[in-house]
């Protein structure tokens, strides 16, 4: 099946609110170069609208900005925040789609301040339940319990998760909406 073709962001504010897009679904700190990729990746065409629009949402304290070691990183503020979901539903749900799926593929659950559990308890018939959860600033990114049927493999289970969060992250996001993009 042929992909959509991209939206045409063919204003300033277009440029600005799928920037913000991003930026909100991330909730943590950006450096300019991941921020590139997404859009580059998600927008048909690459131009300096796009450094033009984020510094313009900086200066507008849309978005705080920090230079750290050579690179930029870029964070949505409130305002940005508040003013921009009013705004989402104008993206083509496509383009917003494809720009979370995007950015799964960059982001790391540690780089954006995510915390990972796992815990093993027993029940009364025997099996062992493992509950896998990671949270970030904003809640809860994803909670799932799986049943083994030995301490053994529920500890596999544990160990797996908290050594490759990201890799289980994303293979729930394609279980959950059949999308092969969460798992390049």
């Amino acid at each position: 099946m042929k992909k959509k073709k991209p939206q045409i962001l063919r204003t300033m504010t277009d440029i600005k609110v799928f920037l913000l897009y991003i930026l909100d679904r991330v909730s943590y700190p950006m450096d300019d170069i991941t921020m590139s990729y997404i859009i580059v990746e998600n927008a048909p065409t690459f131009s300096l609208e796009y450094n033009e629009a984020l510094l313009d949402l900086v200066e507008s304290g849309h978005v705080h900005a920090e230079r750290i070691e050579g690179k930029t990183y870029y964070i949505i503020e409130d305002l940005g925040r508040m003013v921009a979901r009013e705004l989402y539903d104008t993206l083509d749900a496509g383009l917003r789609e494809r720009s979370e799926e995007c950015a799964a593929k960059y982001i790391s659950i540690s780089e954006r301040g995510g915390k990972v559990t796992g815990t093993i308890t027993q029940e009364k018939n025997g099996r062992y339940l493992v509950d896998l959860e990671v949270t970030d600033a904003e809640g809860l990114l994803f909670s799932v319990r799986i049943a083994r049927p030995s301490r053994a493999e529920a500890e596999r289970v544990k160990e797996n998760f908290e050594q490759r969060p990201n890799v289980v992250w994303r293979s729930l996001l394609f279980a959950a909406t059949g999308k092969l993009d969460y798992l390049s």
